[in-house]
């Protein structure tokens, strides 16, 4: 055991308690969990050790962070807290970390450490020792503190044997000196020895750049010819796919090759539009993204493109939005509020007339297809995270079609695809659609993805009032550049 805790400067001990944790992360349930911890742990833990070190702190207090969130940034717990470090809110503004409807800094690696460093050292300060610091950081320093109070003791294993602590505490301390014990000695516990969670492997370098407030993440990423996708990955404490807007320039990290680039870059970059203000809203019970933006001044596709959402009917209770608003000029003709995309056509044809039952019963026979049918031409508009296959197999194609017809590779493992590329669903030379029948739960959401319009223009073109009344087998008129 003494060579053992040479290799720590945390203490270590070898309880019940530890060894069933570590059994548990080890060859238990958690060690799937574990071993994608492990795979985290490049990215974060070198960065983490640093500042750690800067304050005089143990770096095997990263520990804590794994067991806290498994190193990932964008980690939320059911109460609430947020971040490598799982701060709350009220603690996170004790120690200066921004959280407001654009920035949520407990996400961000390197100033959530300089709080958890700072929060920790005072904790330590307070008790005297790191597993009560740390029973304190689970429970909370005041009740801690007037457990000891209460009882007199000043042990943590004393206190939990006791049943003076709650059992997740009791299970807290635990678990982080398991975690320390199974990464160290990795290989021991059947983990690849020189895995991608080797603890203190290099990241790559990374610099900040400072740019515009109210910049479009995607035209950022467009001009540095890098995915979106992984640059807002670099930047996780950003809520939106924006800078901050305003007259203040944003700290924009990116890989230390780029910086030269970006700084060139961000000396024409504007805000996209200079004339919009942006309010904040939160979702509540009932709402749509139809009635918010008809509140709001707006349109669906703004709020979709804002807050990156790819799904309006993910819209749920507690959302906070960021809605942009026109703050003067007239309304274009035609551009009236969008009524709410994700309004699902009713599946019940119950109460729609004989008329439309029998469209209805149509479109069953022939398979669910709307006007859109095999003989007019169809398109998707990749996502991030998709593949080849993947769309081959939603559209009950194959993908030697798909890579046929969109002049792909056959080979599949050849063939990258790239965020808002378009594909063809249908042969070349199939004529473009000019109308869509509505199925049953189908979306104007959906109906847009699929042809390459905008909700805006299905909306306009088909005079759209209310979306509840869209009926199964209602047919819409589709925007001129449909399926090219």
């Amino acid at each position: 055991l003494r060579t053992l805790r040479q290799r720590y400067d945390i203490p270590i001990v070898l309880t019940r308690e530890v060894l069933e944790r570590v059994a548990y992360f080890a060859r238990g349930p958690g060690r799937k969990h574990f071993a994608r911890y492990l795979e985290r742990a490049p990215h974060v833990v070198p960065r983490l050790e640093r500042i750690l070190a800067s304050y005089g702190l143990p770096r095997d207090l990263v520990f804590v962070s794994m067991v806290e969130s498994g190193f990932s940034t964008h980690a939320f717990s059911a109460s609430a807290a947020v971040g490598l470090w799982q701060f709350m809110k009220p603690t996170a503004g004790d120690f200066d970390l921004r959280i407001d409807a654009w920035v949520d800094e407990r996400r961000d690696p390197e100033k959530s450490t300089h709080a958890a460093a700072r929060y920790l050292s005072w904790l330590y300060a307070e008790f005297g020792d790191w597993y009560l610091a740390w029973a304190a950081y689970n429970c909370g320093p005041g009740r801690l503190r007037r457990t000891i109070g209460r009882t007199g003791i000043h042990d943590y294993w004393a206190l939990c044997r006791g049943g003076h602590l709650p059992a997740e505490t009791c299970g807290y301390v635990p678990k982080i000196l398991a975690a320390a014990l199974i990464t160290r000695h990795r290989k021991a516990f059947g983990f690849p020895a020189s895995a991608p969670g080797s603890v203190g492997a290099q990241s790559p370098p990374e610099a900040t750049v400072e740019v515009p407030g109210g910049v479009d993440l995607r035209e950022i990423a467009r001009r540095l010819g890098v995915a979106a996708q992984s640059l807002k990955a670099a930047n996780p404490e950003l809520r939106r796919w924006f800078t901050p807007p305003g007259k203040k320039p944003y700290p924009l990290k990116v890989p230390a090759h780029l910086a030269e680039k970006l700084a060139e870059v961000a000396k024409t970059l504007r805000p996209r539009t200079p004339h919009r203000r942006f309010r904040r809203y939160t979702v509540r019970h009932g709402d749509t993204l139809w009635g918010i933006s008809r509140r709001m001044g707006t349109t669906v596709d703004a709020l979709l493109r804002a807050n990156g959402l790819s799904d309006p009917g993910r819209l749920r209770p507690g959302l906070d939005l960021i809605v942009p608003v026109v703050d003067a000029g007239p309304r274009p003709a035609g551009s009236a509020p969008t009524p709410r995309a994700h309004a699902q056509v009713a599946s019940r044809t119950r109460d729609q007339g004989p008329a439309r039952r029998a469209d209805a019963r149509e479109r069953a026979s022939s398979g669910g297809r709307g006007a859109g049918t095999a003989e007019e031409a169809r398109v998707h508009t990749v996502k991030a995270g998709e593949t080849l296959w993947g769309i081959a197999r939603r559209h009950g194609l194959t993908t030697r079609q798909l890579a046929d017809w969109n002049g792909l590779p056959r080979h599949t493992d050849r063939v990258h695809l790239s965020v808002g590329q378009r594909l063809r669903l249908t042969p070349p030379g199939t004529p473009a659609p000019r109308t869509h029948r509505l199925a049953a739960g189908e979306t104007l959401w959906r109906v847009a993805r699929t042809y390459g319009c905008t909700v805006d223009e299905l909306v306009r073109l088909n005079h759209i009032r209310d979306p509840a009344r869209l009926a199964v087998g209602q047919r819409l008129t589709l925007c001129p550049a449909a399926g090219r």
